[in-house]
């Protein structure tokens, strides 16, 4: 779990990734699942070229198209590996302690567990709905400055941390969605007081 003294806000906004003490066990999980996924792509990209594409039943089998869509999942999973701390921004309109106001309705609407929390950084539990007694679970770290909001999301399970796939591109939807209804909000409040 991160801790929020352990982050450098500004060089965090500044290079775009979430600088931070890690563990070890954050750097051997990321070392493992890395030489899982390298492990998966030379394997099936292997088994792909020992498909023999003149025999008709090589071309038409399930292996002919399930090798490529493994490597392509393994690429994508060694991809997330490496880019594990960037951070993902979003735009928007508002000063920082709008931003903080908007970000803490749409954490209460969406019910995550505030874990940590100032004007600067929100630490967000999010436990998985198959999890027993909070061990699967992701942590979400909110960045707000003026007119962006960065966040990052780190799985936080007992023993190995997996990247996390698909939830940021997931999250930043439905938070960029949030803010501009907000935005709509504001701007209609503007012209009805005019």
């Amino acid at each position: 779990m991160q801790k929020l003294s352990d982050i450098e806000i500004s060089k965090s906004i500044e290079t775009g990734y979430l600088i931070g003490k890690r563990s070890w066990f954050d750097i051997i999980s990321r070392i493992v699942f890395a030489m899982i996924f390298i492990e998966l792509m030379i394997s099936t990209s292997m088994s792909f070229f020992d498909i023999d594409f003149n025999d008709p039943k090589d071309r038409a089998s399930f292996f002919t198209i399930l090798f490529p869509i493994v490597f392509l999942v393994a690429l994508y999973g060694l991809y997330r590996i490496i880019f594990e701390n960037r951070l993902t921004c979003i735009e928007t309109s508002f000063e920082q302690n709008k931003n903080y106001e908007i970000l803490c309705n749409f954490l209460k609407e969406f019910q995550y567990d505030i874990f940590r929390n100032t004007e600067e950084i929100i630490i967000v539990n999010d436990e998985n709905e198959l999890s027993l007694s909070g061990l699967w679970s992701k942590t979400i770290t909110f960045i707000i400055s003026e007119r962006k909001i960065y966040f990052n999301i780190v799985k936080a399970y007992p023993r190995m941390n997996p990247p996390v796939l698909f939830a940021h591109l997931i999250l930043k939807h439905d938070l960029r969605k949030f803010f501009l209804e907000n935005q709509k909000k504001q701007l209609e409040g503007r012209t009805a007081i005019h």
